[in-house]
């Protein structure tokens, strides 16, 4: 089943019908729904919006009953942070009044807009960054950045598949600390995205995640998805004090703005972009910032 299937199920009949009868409905990356708006569609390189669908609060709530079971207090934890993370690795963003306590998000209410992002799935997509980020029987920390919407995801994924399985190397022993089910999309213990048969995943926050793999499955690799926090950069560092090799991604516009972070342990830079449609590479980098795929 594609992944744009998987979405469909889970809306209304006659938002259903608009994606399935639609010519490009294959090339679909979002969909956006946004109570008594039209229904915006939005593909590689273009958007759309349907002026004949317009979402309701009954299409939100009827969505939102279909993505947690008709049991939204079992997915609390997941609408609080702002998203749910669905069958294929989908995920759904989720917008509505926050209800704060103690300072923290509770959940959220009166859920106004949803995205839902169709994942994407490319095979094959990281073997020309091999020969830049290993180096001899190992591999350099590295880092893929961009802004949102430019596939990070996927080419991390991918890279990940590649160095688990042995591509143009040995093979590694790869823990994927998978704090939003993007990379593998686990479903009962099974990814459902080909990570390499190398690969043990762990869906768990980063902090935690991470020690525990470092402590139960004497990783060579630690594979982490959008990095960001003090927290995070910490826990980087303690794995690379123990041994791990990191492959990571970041939001940043450009390379400039990544140098601003003044993260320091990456030795291996790749900046994507939208120029010619997602996962446009803009350069692969060293720490100093000097360009190596020229």
């Amino acid at each position: 089943m594609k992944r744009i299937d998987n979405v469909i199920n889970y809306l209304p009949k006659d938002i259903k019908n608009v994606i399935e009868t639609h010519s490009d409905k294959d090339k679909i990356t979002e969909i956006r729904l946004r109570i008594n708006r039209p229904l915006e569609v939005k593909f590689r390189r273009s958007c759309c919006f349907i002026d004949k669908t317009i979402v309701t609060k009954t299409t939100i709530k009827e969505i939102m009953d279909k993505i947690c079971n008709y049991s939204l207090y079992a997915y609390e934890d997941d609408i609080k942070r702002g998203f749910i993370t669905v069958k294929g690795g989908n995920r759904v963003g989720i917008c509505g009044k926050a209800v704060i306590e103690n300072g923290h998000v509770t959940t959220l209410k009166n859920i106004s807009s949803l995205n839902i992002r169709v994942a994407n799935e490319i095979k094959g997509c990281g073997e020309q960054y091999i020969k830049y980020i290993t180096d001899n029987n190992s591999i350099c920390n590295t880092i893929i950045v961009s802004p949102p919407g430019c596939g990070k995801t996927t080419l991390l994924r991918d890279i990940i598949r590649l160095l688990s399985d042995g591509y143009g190397n040995r093979g590694f022993n790869i823990s994927v600390i998978d704090e939003r089910n993007e990379i593998s999309a686990t479903d009962l213990g099974s990814p459902e995205n080909d990570v390499g048969m190398r690969t043990d995943v762990m869906i768990n926050n980063k902090t935690e995640g991470i020690i525990m793999a470092l402590r139960s499955m004497a990783p060579e690799i630690i594979a982490v998805d959008e990095i960001g926090s003090d927290k995070d950069i910490n826990v980087l560092n303690k794995a690379i004090t123990c041994g791990c090799k990191i492959l990571a991604s970041i939001h940043a516009d450009n390379l400039e703005e990544y140098m601003q972070k003044d993260i320091r342990f990456f030795k291996r830079i790749i900046i994507l972009s939208k120029k010619n449609g997602p996962g446009t590479l803009e350069g692969i980098y060293n720490e100093r910032g000097e360009q190596i795929d020229a």
